[in-house]
């Protein structure tokens, strides 16, 4: 205890004997400033939190800025707008009706009209004329149909979904956010300004008392010699360029939506166009089968099996009516209509697209790889990675501060001196013995790695993609021109022959009524596969990033 008292007595001599008690002030100081300051640094790294997004906070909506440290487990992967389901058919026949324990049947779209594009040239008639015309396919619509001219085309639906999705606006204010990050990270250190009063007495000081006191003004600069201002500037700006490339992907996406919906309003257009057309040539066929004159017992099994088919048919006209309406409020929802605009919605294009070509695939590939922007943000992860070990690498030394004291006054009145008046100047340096950052280092080369391989990865899918959606083209391609070739005019040929055999008599209603359910079947399969490639060519523009196909 002794040797310890003896040490601390020396040490303070040695401390009073040099003059060094001016600078007592001075370096509580800088302690206190190099304390806050790493405070300040922690708490900015610890703004993010395992919790995710904070809604009403400044962090990003996206779901994870590549090239940063975000986590990856657990990340629901992104929503995306899939078309309307299938309405469930209802079955004709009550022995179709699912029992519990059997397979479902996959649901269909809508209920089917027994009937469907059949125009008869004149009301049917009992003993007509042999070979009269039988129901043709000159004007039939199969999915041709434009719209009104008035109507809401693509490109003008594009427009507005740019300039007026809401979650697109949201997702656009990130990028004046990030110009600002660049500002912060721009912004200079503040000095500060420190006056100081050192050796007040309790009392007042004698010539039994002596003693002075000091009053003193001094600045304190910070200095980042190790270039930490530009390191988070570079980083900043490289954090930039990635939300501009999400940005750009998330209009990829919304783009995407909105095929979707589209296609699903022109599709379900041309069900209820059917679905209206059909019920008013049932309608036709029954007024026929009444007006017969005289009535047998077969003319009442006939109206009786029309009648039926008309309230089917009648069904079939409310649920495409439904879904039509449904569709136009997900197409209005995605352009920022109110309610009541999206039901008085009406869209302008045709679901039958089948001439453009693909280029090979491989030139596909290359167009993609260059102009996808998820890729490009991937890209660009990698830079902004690299940017973060070099902020990483100058944090490893705290800034230096500059003390300059330009007055400082001695009052030396109490003990009968004159005064006297001085300056001064320090310096403080943190010496990095201990904590280099090293561990910080370390995450920043690991996520190098880690944003290398997810861009790998994400070049890898984005192939992937583009190999599947031209896979899929040429699928459906091919299936809607082999309907047009082969199935539907052998299905016709059939329907006529049912026709001319019901003209003389041959066959009853009902037996026309089940050829002509197998055609309606056949025919909604078309338009249904007519809507599926219209998908796909869309697809096509997605997977690439660009606008290739109409």
């Amino acid at each position: 205890m002794e040797r310890g008292a003896i040490l601390r007595i020396g040490l303070m001599g040695l401390m009073i004997g040099l003059g060094v008690r001016p600078c007592r002030g001075q370096v509580t100081l800088a302690d206190d400033i190099i304390i806050a300051a790493q405070g300040k640094e922690n708490a900015q790294r610890r703004r993010d939190t395992t919790l995710g997004r904070t809604p009403g906070t400044g962090t990003s909506p996206y779901r994870r800025s590549p090239g940063s440290h975000d986590i990856l487990l657990g990340v629901d992967p992104t929503r995306r707008l899939a078309p309307l389901p299938r309405l469930t058919q209802r079955p004709a026949d009550p022995g179709q009706v699912r029992l519990p324990g059997q397979q479902p049947v996959e649901p269909e779209h809508g209920l089917a009209p027994a009937i469907e594009r059949l125009r008869l040239p004149a009301p049917l008639a009992r003993g007509g004329a042999a070979g009269a015309a039988a129901p043709a396919a000159r004007g039939e619509d199969l999915g041709i149909d434009e719209g009104p001219p008035g109507g809401l085309t693509l490109d003008e639906a594009i427009e507005r979904l740019v300039r007026s999705n809401r979650d697109l606006g949201t997702r656009f204010l990130e990028i004046p956010q990030a110009e600002a990050d660049v500002l912060t990270a721009g912004l200079r250190s503040n000095p500060l300004l420190f006056y100081s009063s050192d050796s007040i007495p309790y009392g007042s000081y004698s010539a039994q008392r002596p003693g002075e006191i000091d009053h003193g003004i001094s600045v304190v600069y910070p200095i980042d010699f190790s270039g930490k201002r530009r390191a988070r500037v570079a980083l900043a700006g490289q954090e930039k360029g990635v939300l501009q490339a999400q940005y750009q992907n998330a209009v990829r996406l919304a783009i995407d939506d909105l095929y979707t919906a589209y296609v699903d309003a022109l599709a379900a257009r041309q069900a209820v166009h059917a679905a209206e057309r059909s019920l008013g040539l049932i309608d036709e066929l029954l007024r026929a089968s009444r007006a017969r004159s005289p009535r047998t017992a077969r003319d009442e099994e006939d109206d009786d099996d029309l009648l039926i088919e008309w309230e089917l048919t009648a069904m079939s006209v409310g649920d495409e009516r439904s879904r039509y309406q449904k569709a136009r409020q997900r197409l209005g929802h995605l352009l920022d209509m109110a309610p009541e605009e999206a039901d008085a919605l009406e869209v302008r294009g045709s679901v039958r697209v089948l001439d453009p070509t693909l280029p090979p695939v491989e030139t596909l590939v290359a167009v993609a790889l260059r102009h996808r922007p998820d890729l490009a943000a991937y890209r660009l992860g990698i830079e902004r990675a690299r940017a973060e070990l070099v902020q990483e690498q100058a944090e490893r030394f705290s800034d230096a501060y500059l003390l300059y004291t330009p007055f400082e006054y001695r009052d030396n009145q109490p003990v009968g001196l004159h005064s006297a008046t001085s300056w001064g100047a320090g310096i403080f340096v943190s010496a990095p013995l201990f904590n280099r950052n090293q561990g910080n280092l370390r995450r920043a080369r690991i996520n190098i790695d880690q944003a290398q391989n997810e861009a790998t990865a994400q070049q890898r899918l984005v192939i992937g993609e583009v190999r599947q959606a031209a896979g899929d083209f040429a699928n459906t391609l091919g299936d809607a021109r082999r309907l047009e070739r082969v199935i539907l005019p052998a299905v016709r040929r059939k329907r006529d022959r049912a026709w001319s055999r019901l003209d003389r008599q041959e066959i009853p209603t009902e037996a026309f009524l089940g050829v002509q359910r197998e055609t309606t079947s056949i025919v909604r399969y078309y338009r249904d596969t007519l809507a599926r490639h219209r998908r796909n060519t869309l697809r096509i523009n997605t997977v690439l990033g660009m606008r290739l196909l109409p």
